[in-house]
């Protein structure tokens, strides 16, 4: 079992169940904006009861995400820099694949975080109508699509950096 183990900590780019991880990590991400669900923005751009339910729902989040940011966000940022620092300096230092794997899931994360954080204490500040919510909330599902391409795409050149033209063919085959 150790081998096994060892193998995979060492192949993680080749491991089908890093792939699947990756996706389902980016499409939560993605699948809601401020803890909106995405269906709902949708409908709102359509008016009606659902642009009233979108707004009252939006106005809610941002409030309390504020809130809670205005608290907590000192710890977090912290926290959270030095878990990307960490997981960069022992990839970098050891060589581990299964840290490196990491690090481009969750640094653009963090990064998508922190702008999040930003837009989110605005908007709650200037408290914008219900165009600008749309276009806030465009905004942020632009950024989180952005950051979740850019963070496989991170993920397929570490995995052909360290495994070569054929890493392909290596994950199909199962190592």
């Amino acid at each position: 079992m150790r081998g096994r183990l060892s193998m995979m900590t060492h192949a993680t780019f080749l491991s089908p169940w890093y792939w699947v991880f990756g996706v389902l990590f980016w499409g939560l991400v993605c699948n809601y904006t401020f803890g909106v669900p995405n269906e709902l923005f949708v409908r709102a751009r359509r008016g009606g009861e659902d642009a009233a339910l979108f707004e009252r729902f939006a106005r809610r989040n941002l409030s309390l995400f504020a809130r809670t940011i205005r608290r907590r966000a000192g710890f977090a940022a912290g926290a959270g820099a030095f878990v990307v620092a960490l997981l960069g300096t022992y990839a970098w230092r050891s060589g581990s694949e299964a840290a490196l794997g990491l690090l481009v899931l969750l640094a653009p994360a963090a990064a998508l975080s922190a702008w999040g954080a930003f837009a989110i204490v605005r908007a709650a500040e200037i408290s914008p109508g219900r165009e600008g919510l749309l276009r806030l909330f465009e905004r942020a599902r632009l950024w989180s699509a952005a950051a979740a391409v850019l963070s496989m795409l991170a993920a397929a050149s570490a995995a052909g950096a360290r495994h070569g033209p054929g890493w392909t063919d290596a994950l199909l085959r199962g190592f």
